[in-house]
């Protein structure tokens, strides 16, 4: 199955065959065709021949795989062991159900009594290694974990159960906590200087608690040891160097630009982090101290700031100042700042010492509140302009799933609880199993995003409209797939529980759709948008006429006033016509006086 003007070399008659789009589909790389014209002797991409070759490519791969399903079926043998290969990954999943119904929970207030979903989550967080408590908001998470937490301590399943909630709430899980559990020993964290932070620290490391209450601010400020966080750069990097490799066997110059990019900045993530704990596990007062620190600023790789701390410079930063001549007058000067530095940062470095890090702090028992903070982790793929993926990275993410990681590796209790995830895209589940379920990944092949996708997720490609009115192919993850084994290995570690199951009355909401034709008004800014955006794609600035005779540059922004004063038409029509038909409350009439009054001058100039 030959694909017709599928060509990327030079000449522009390189065909690709059935068998790489079979190797792109299964190993869910994103089909991009290249194909280069020769113009006054350089090569150019011709976006229009590359599209066209790309969307043709597509269409193929759709009928490749009704194809190849229909085939993988056809012989009995062959389906026979297939089936028996995914039963031995996907068993048939024995739901195991968590009873908290002989939880006594001694020393806790016999005025509160728990729900019986809020004993079965303590049972369960007793019974096990790991718990995503997934309740709706308002079924008392809050009493489950404070439960758990002080029930792990009882028991002796924890040393130092650690609670960490947000900044904002802290007083209120504080005062929760002492209402559950009025006699509790309880180390609080309100303050986030450093010195109170290294004080904290030690007494999480050298106490006896009921409970530590963290706020996220003081828990994502513990650090992670260099050689944790090294580790797990150089296992994504691993992953990456070996999606380089197939890149360049499948001459994708895209994919190996930005895998490229990705490979370079996580070295230099590891030489950074190499850097900085060499100087760190240096005693600042050792001829050694003052050697190394010589050397990292003779060849660039650091320098002091006015405070006297040590930072890390860039490779191309280094490489854009290296091929400066510099005189014998600029050298003895710089010799001169280079000893002043190395003086200022061992001076710096003596005075203030290193927090303790997380490995060594001795926790055993971990729950973190509002756990969908910790929902964008990056993870290396091949999978690029896909909508529906989220690949982005926070630091607060990355830090909990090293911090998870590492309690998981040593046999402790990782936790966390929230009632608004996951919400956006299919990859915050994927990250979701990555905090929690690590094992699970491993066990049934699905550690790799691109793999985990492959099984769990459903992309299409399909014509769009776009921003300008135009019509354009785009590929999008459409919707899931073997939701019954992937809602099976969620079951392993999440306890759901929403308001309905649990018996918390809500009052009942009643949708009503009204439709309001658009007014003269919003068709005009309609208009505006698509021509601005059309000179936006063409990277052209757009001027208009205002009424004062001026020619101004667009603004963005300027589009939020116009369609606020080109909406009250239509939110004025839609309360009269709901209080015509359904008799709506005089509260709804209320609001529209609300907002006619202050912005009659304003519809006067529409």
């Amino acid at each position: 199955m030959a694909i017709d003007n599928a060509s990327s070399g030079s000449d522009g008659k390189g065909q690709r065959d059935v068998l790489w789009l079979l190797q792109q589909t299964l190993n869910q790389t994103p089909i991009h065709i290249q194909i280069y014209t020769t113009v006054n002797g350089e090569e150019v991409l011709d976006k229009k021949a590359s599209q066209e070759a790309t969307d043709s490519a597509i269409a193929q791969t759709q009928r490749l795989k009704d194809e190849f399903r229909t085939w993988l079926w056809s012989d009995k043998d062959r389906a026979y062991s297939l089936t028996v290969k995914y039963n031995n990954l996907y068993p048939l999943p024995q739901k195991r159900v968590f009873d908290g119904s002989y939880l006594t929970l001694p020393d806790s207030n016999s005025n509160i009594k728990l729900r019986p979903h809020q004993l079965n989550a303590v049972a369960r967080a007793n019974a096990s290694k790991r718990l995503f408590l997934l309740h709706e908001v308002g079924v008392r998470k809050t009493f489950s974990m404070i439960a758990a937490a002080y029930e792990a301590k009882r028991l002796g399943i924890a040393e130092k159960p650690i609670l960490v909630v947000l900044n904002s709430t802290l007083s209120q899980i504080v005062s929760s906590f002492k209402a559950l559990y009025p006699t509790a020993k309880l180390l609080v964290a309100d303050n986030s200087s450093f010195k109170e932070r290294n004080k904290l620290v030690a007494k999480i490391q050298t106490g006896s608690y009921d409970a530590i209450i963290l706020t996220h601010t003081q828990f994502f400020a513990i650090p992670i040891s260099a050689q944790t966080k090294i580790k797990y750069i150089q296992q994504q990097l691993d992953i990456i160097e070996r999606y380089l490799g197939e890149a360049k066997d499948e001459n994708d110059r895209l994919l190996f630009r930005e895998l490229q990019r990705q490979s370079d900045s996580l070295s230099e993530q590891i030489e950074k982090l190499s850097t900085l704990e060499a100087i760190r596990t240096t005693p600042a007062d050792s001829q050694e101290f003052e050697e190394l620190l010589s050397q990292l600023l003779a060849d660039g790789t650091v320098k002091i700031n006015d405070k006297g701390g040590i930072e890390y410079i860039k490779p191309r930063l280094r490489l854009a100042n290296s091929g400066q001549e510099i005189s014998q007058k600029e050298l003895d000067k710089k010799h001169t700042s280079l000893n002043n530095s190395v003086e200022r940062a061992t001076s710096y470095y003596s005075r203030n010492s290193v927090a303790i890090d997380w490995e060594s702090l001795g926790c055993d028992w971990l729950m973190l509140d509002e756990a969908h903070c910790s929902k964008n982790i990056w993870f290396p793929t091949k999978i690029t302009g896909t909508a529906g993926i989220t690949n982005v990275d926070t630091q607060r993410s990355l830090n909990t799933l090293m911090k998870f990681r590492y309690l998981w590796e040593s046999g402790g209790f990782i936790g966390g609880g929230t009632g608004t995830w996951p919400s956006n895209s299919i990859s915050e589940m994927f990250n979701l199993m990555r905090l929690f379920a690590p094992d699970e990944l491993q066990r049934t092949q699905t550690e790799h995003f691109d793999s985990w996708l492959g099984q769990f997720g459903e992309t299409s490609t399909n014509l769009e409209f776009t921003s300008t009115g135009g019509i354009k192919s785009k590929t999008r993850v459409s919707s899931y797939k073997n939701l019954w084994e992937l809602m099976s290995l969620l079951s392993i570690f999440t306890d759901f529980a929403t308001a309905f199951c649990v018996g918390v009355e809500r009052p009942i909401l009643h949708r009503h759709t009204i439709t309001a034709p658009p007014n003269p008004t919003q068709l005009a800014i309609n208009q505006n948008i698509k021509i601005w955006m059309e000179g936006w794609q063409r990277k052209q600035g757009y001027s208009y006429l205002k009424a004062d005779g001026k020619l101004v540059e667009h603004n963005p922004l300027t589009l939020t006033v116009f369609i606020g004063r080109g909406t009250y038409g239509q939110r004025f029509g839609c309360l009269t016509m709901a209080r015509q038909e359904w008799g709506t409350n005089l509260d709804l009439m209320l609001i529209r006086r609300s907002w006619y009054a202050p912005n009659l001058r304003w519809l006067t100039k529409l």
